[in-house]
């Protein structure tokens, strides 16, 4: 199987997007936001312009659907797909499958479900579509509109965006227990001396 590494594009059409380890079997429109903030501050002839620019997080909108039948030949590609990535990318199967294999619930729920899970445990994830593999991604918002048409389906709205993840680094400590005889101040009694004309002045 082809793996996610080295890859321009993200996944292949025949492969499912992957929302948190969520399969969704249609994706029923999504939008890939790329912003940036520029400073209004005039650059100097020969400055740096990356300096003046801040790439902000990037934001996915999507309205997919995931569906009650998880046996599909596309499903079980998309499955062997990600095991297959390098890293692998999670994927979550057999919520609600017996041992039997058929269904003991409804995996359309099971995998709502799940997401809602992300959202309220305030954890990260992995998203896969067509343009790409977008880590440290978080729920800004997550809703579910239902209509007639919707059936045992679950159609969900998502507005995710990207933590920006800042690596620290530790400085050691540097020793100036030597140099702290040169700088404390003298305690030896110096005795009455005159005011100064400043100090006289200032009495006034």
């Amino acid at each position: 199987m082809p793996t996610l590494a080295g890859r321009l594009g993200g996944i292949p059409l025949v492969v499912l997007t992957n929302v948190g380890g969520v399969l969704v079997d249609a994706v029923l429109n999504d939008e890939l936001v790329l912003e940036s903030r520029i400073s209004d501050n005039p650059i100097e002839s020969g400055g740096v312009v990356s300096d003046h620019i801040v790439n902000l997080p990037v934001r996915i909108n999507m309205t997919g659907r995931i569906s009650d039948t998880p046996f599909t030949t596309q499903r079980v590609i998309s499955e062997h797909f990600y095991a297959a990535s390098d890293p692998p990318i999670p994927v979550v199967t057999g919520t609600f499958r017996t041992a039997a294999g058929f269904l003991a619930g409804s995996e359309a729920t099971a995998g709502f479900n799940f997401l809602r899970s992300l959202r309220d445990r305030r954890v990260s994830f992995t998203v896969v579509t067509a343009l790409g593999v977008f880590r440290d991604m978080v729920f800004q918002s997550l809703s579910v509109p239902r209509t007639s048409a919707d059936g045992r389906s679950i159609r969900f709205t998502a507005q995710i965006r990207q933590l920006i993840i800042a690596e620290s680094a530790t400085v050691a400590a540097t020793d100036v227990s030597g140099d702290v005889g040169h700088t404390a101040v003298d305690s030896s009694d110096v005795g009455l001396q005159p005011t100064s004309a400043f100090a006289t002045a200032a009495a006034f």
